[in-house]
Order: structure tokens, then C-alpha cells, then sequence
């Protein structure tokens, strides 16, 4: 559904502007959410982006879920996150916190993140600091990472989580 939004909007705003090439650097991601860590982390994130914008305070942007979470109007799910803070006063000083705790570390230590970064940038051959980058080389290479870091121990979903790469395409590397 994303791909065609996007293929749609990209082709009315070329055509409107006379516009040619890429209206968006990458297609749309999405990654598992594995742990309650890591979705509180996704919470925070989601919750606090009008805010590191500088667009207006989390609990004015009407493109959040943060209002329904302290306004219960039924569309957001909100009674399992409620009751893992144990209160709503509990969640809303977690929202507001500016812990800079990195959300993107499910299931990984930073020792292990950063040994994988170290594997990825041997087996590429450059020095990046982003594990993203493996999902835009050649198959062969992208495939050549992924063998080496399954072979290193690091999990399906850890590998998912650090390139970004989709199961399917690991598990065939």
C-alpha cells in the first residue's frame, strides 16, 4: 500500500511541478517490533517527532497517537501500553523524558551492534556507521554481508534490525 502511495504522489507532484526523478530518497520501511523495549522506544520516538521538529508540542500534533493515549477516543489500542507503565501519569513522564537511550537496539548489545558494523564495513570495504547501507549494494555483496554476519552468530531478526534487509532475502543469502 505504501509503494503505490508513493508511486502515485510522486507521479502528481512530477507532473505538477514538472518535476524529473525521485520524489522520495527510499522506499518505505518497516521493521518488526520485537520487545516491549524497543516499542516503548518506537512510542518515545513517534511521539516526541513533532517536537524534535520543532512543529509543536507532541500533544497538539493531530497526526499522532500521543492525544489518544491521554484522551482515550477509541482509536488508538491504548490499554496494553497503559498498563505495561502501570498508570497514564507513568507513560506520560516516559513520553516526555528526553532519555536518548538508542530505541534501535532490540535484542542487541551495543558491543555486538558495533562488532557488526566492524563486519560489515570489512566485508564492503568502506567505513560506514550505518548498517542501512547493505540494502543498496549488489546482490553479491549485500548477500556476502549477510552470510558473514549469520556465520558470526548474529540472529535473523538482528540482521533484519541492523541492514534493514528483509527476512525472506536473509534467510536466502
Amino acid at each position: 500500500m505504501m509503494r503505490s502511495l508513493g508511486v502515485s504522489y510522486a507521479s502528481y507532484y512530477n507532473i505538477k511541478y514538472s518535476h524529473e526523478g525521485h520524489v522520495f530518497q527510499d522506499r518505505f520501511l518497516s521493521m518488526t517490533v520485537c520487545d516491549e523495549k524497543y516499542l516503548c522506544g518506537c512510542l518515545r520516538y513517534i511521539h516526541n517527532n513533532p517536537v524534535s521538529a520543532g512543529i509543536c508540542p507532541r500533544e497538539e500534533y493531530r497526526w499522532s497517537s500521543y492525544r489518544d493515549y491521554l484522551e482515550d477516543r477509541g482509536i488508538a489500542d491504548r490499554d496494553d501500553i497503559i498498563a505495561y507503565f502501570g498508570n497514564l501519569e507513568a507513560f506520560i513522564k516516559f513520553s516526555q523524558s528526553d532519555d536518548s537511550e538508542d530505541y534501535m537496539d532490540c535484542e542487541l548489545p551495543s558491543d555486538k551492534m558495533r562488532m557488526a558494523q566492524k563486519i560489515i564495513n570489512e566485508e564492503l570495504g568502506h567505513e560506514f556507521n550505518n548498517g542501512f547501507i547493505v540494502k543498496k549494494y549488489a546482490k553479491e555483496d549485500r548477500d556476502k554481508v549477510l552470510r558473514r554476519l549469520r556465520k558470526e552468530g548474529y540472529s535473523i531478526k538482528q540482521i533484519e534490525l541492523l541492514t534493514g534487509v528483509s527476512k525472506r532475502i536473509i534467510q536466502r543469502a
